[in-house]
């Protein structure tokens, strides 16, 4: 496994430090999950408190952020049948709870008990913004750290989006840390892709491009029936979709890999984190049934994240997929809902993903400014898109993709990080690490 650290100096004064590795070959890249970590909670929620909200305030409402623990209890919706703990916790305290002045006031004993049971384990967090209202905002169990997972692993890193901000979560089946986009290997669609964004797929047959798969091209699986996308099943997706028109036949609600809810009739609101299929052949589909996804079986591997960055050996020189705007708070929404739509100019921490002119992977880690404690002086600057297209290009990348940056890039090798993350600790400048649901790994 290769590794190099070059600096750049920047246009305009500072400079940025890149990290590269070149892994070896596509067959030893592997995803992962982090191990599922409680800690993650405090991290997400203290990250709102000390720089979302604070930095946006405007944008948010009363927010009530919860976690579930496996051995607590979550009692029926009635009318519903809805096999996901979390999610009928989420439907029980969004139809029963609200904030008044940063306080919870409660409209059935269901949510009542439910709240003061997690806050009695340290599984609840307020944060008020300035909007009114209250947001009630769960946090998935997938999220961990990369530097507690893998540990005999050569090389860690994080990988693409996942639901994030509040705007990411828009209706109940959505929550904070569900991973976004397709993932491809060996064959396998591990998660379905989503957004119409620019994917790097890596073909059997040596082939590598960049691509824009999309949900229709695929034929879908559940419970032994087959589903193909405008002949006997339409699908409906954020950003173009947030209810699903009147119509007849049934509506399986699908976030990743699962069914989270049975509907009829239309009005389902639209996952930002999924999507819903309408079929007139569904019988014995109950909700917790498993999906799985056919028509990439000659791809070796495949990631989705956006935008590209160098195609051809030629750097990218604008947006080529869709990001939803901060600047219109109230349009379609979609994650990652803060990216930066400066292309030239917002510089940030990166991570990018490509092939060399031999085929093989190639890492990029482009180490960026902290959030507090930042010393113009010493602290690398980060990199905007643009200029991560044309480092990338320099350092011999001829096909890669931005996967997520800001205080999630890191990369870890056995001897450690050679650089340093972005989130940083308000109180002593020191490294906090961003919690991922997902990571990509050499073993």
């Amino acid at each position: 496994m290769q590794q190099e650290l070059r600096t750049f100096q920047m246009q305009g004064g500072g400079f940025t430090r890149v990290q590269r590795i070149v892994p070896g070959n596509w067959h030893r890249l592997r995803f992962f999950s982090p191990e599922p970590d409680a800690e993650a909670f405090s991290q997400i929620t203290g990250l709102y408190r000390d720089f979302i909200v604070p930095r946006y305030r405007w944008l948010y409402a009363k927010l009530a952020f919860f976690r579930l623990p496996r051995d607590i209890r979550v009692p029926d919706v009635p009318g519903m049948e809805i096999a996901d703990p979390l999610l009928r916790a989420t439907l029980i305290l969004r139809y029963g709870m609200r904030l008044y002045h940063a306080t919870p006031r409660f409209s059935s004993p269901a949510a009542e008990a439910l709240w003061h049971t997690l806050a009695s384990r340290g599984c609840t967090a307020i944060v008020p913004g300035l909007r009114p209202g209250t947001v009630i905002l769960p946090v998935g169990a997938e999220l961990g750290f990369l530097t507690r997972s893998e540990t005999t692993a050569r090389l860690r890193a994080n990988l693409g989006f996942f639901t994030m901000d509040r705007i990411d979560c828009m209706t109940a089946f959505d929550r904070l840390g569900t991973p976004l986009g397709l993932r491809v290997q060996n064959g396998k669609i591990v998660a379905p892709p989503l957004f119409g964004r620019e994917a790097l797929l890596v073909r059997n047959n040596g082939d590598i491009r960049i691509s824009k798969p999309d949900l229709t091209d695929l034929t879908l699986t559940a419970a032994g029936k087959e589903f193909v996308p405008g002949k006997n099943a339409a699908l409906f997706s954020r950003p173009s979709c947030r209810k699903t028109p009147p119509g007849r036949g049934t509506e399986l609600v699908i976030v990743h890999d699962t069914v989270l809810a049975v509907t009829e009739g239309g009005g389902t609101p639209v996952p930002s984190s999924g999507f819903v299929l309408r079929t007139d052949d569904a019988e014995g589909i109950r909700p917790g049934d498993r999906v799985s996804y056919h028509g990439l079986e000659d791809v070796r591997f495949g990631v989705q994240c956006g935008n590209a960055a160098v195609e051809n050996g030629v750097p990218v020189l604008g947006f080529r997929s869709p990001f939803w705007n901060i600047r219109r708070p109230f349009g379609p929404s979609y994650p990652p809902s803060l990216y930066p739509l400066d292309y030239k100019r917002d510089r940030a921490p990166r991570m990018l993903l490509g092939a060399d002119k031999c085929g093989e992977p190639v890492l990029l880690w482009f180490e960026g400014r902290p959030k507090f404690g930042d010393d113009p002086e010493t602290e690398s600057r980060g990199a905007s898109l643009s200029e991560v297209a044309s480092i990338a290009a320099k350092l011999g990348v001829v096909c890669g993709v931005n996967l997520d940056g800001g205080g999630s890039a890191q990369i870890l090798t056995r001897e450690g990080r050679a650089l340093r993350v972005s989130d940083r600790d308000p109180s002593d400048h020191s490294e906090r690490e961003r919690a991922v649901p997902e990571g990509l790994c050499v073993l």
